[in-house]
């Protein structure tokens, strides 16, 4: 009955949905009814089930989170709307296990704006968040093959305003700075997938920052 949620095209399906979760809070930690959430595919359902998160009510016997941190990545991919609420959420908001949530979201379907912004909020965070799946999602992207089916090639793009913005929010250079490495990752997968044409190997000359301004990572090979 939960799962026929999805389908129907109502609003006033959707308002029973989230009613009947209402109540019976149990469902927040039901596998179909946030299937349902979901699937609905409406802007207006991925608002509520946003703001359900921000006050924490999947935290006592929510599903697994990682799962819930894709789900919520792929809503904020669907929607701009969506993207936009989230940042001014994470930017504003105290602290929470909901916000923290929606931070890991944000990790999974990252632009250039929401990588920085996860270096900026929850800064003990930041290493897990920042990660080179999260990174390396912002700078490439994957172009279908042209002869292969279903396979694709991972490209380079154009990150000369991320960079420039990372350089600036450098302190020491040392390994826990976080936008330090985030550069230094970034680098590193250019190593990999090779960087634009466009983009300067300086940051940003004009600065007159040195470059590069990493110290020797301790955990190196």
């Amino acid at each position: 009955m939960i799962g026929g949620f999805a389908d129907v095209p109502t609003d006033d399906a959707e308002n029973v949905l989230f009613q009947l979760a209402e109540g019976d809070t149990s469902l927040y930690a039901n596998h179909a009814w946030h299937d349902a959430v979901e699937r609905r595919g409406t802007l207006s359902a991925a608002l509520r089930y946003v703001d359900l998160a921000v006050k924490s009510a999947f935290e006592v016997k929510g599903p697994d989170h990682r799962h819930m941190a894709r789900q919520f990545g792929g809503l904020i991919a669907a929607h701009p709307e969506l993207r936009a609420y989230v940042y001014e959420l994470l930017k504003s908001g105290t602290p929470s296990p909901g916000l923290a949530l929606l931070a890991r979201a944000v990790a999974e379907e990252p632009d250039a704006e929401g990588l920085l912004l996860l270096i900026k909020i929850k800064p003990e965070q930041t290493h897990s968040l920042s990660s080179w799946r999260t990174i390396e999602s912002v700078v490439t992207e994957h172009v279908p093959a042209e002869n292969w089916r279903g396979a694709y090639d991972i490209v380079p793009v154009p990150a000369a305003g991320l960079r420039r913005k990372l350089l600036a929010m450098t302190t020491d250079g040392g390994h826990e700075n976080a936008a330090a490495r985030c550069l230094n990752l970034i680098d590193c997968i250019r190593d990999v997938y090779g960087a634009p044409d466009s983009d300067p190997r300086h940051p940003d000359f004009a600065s007159g920052r040195s470059w590069p301004v990493m110290t020797p990572d301790p955990d190196a090979t």
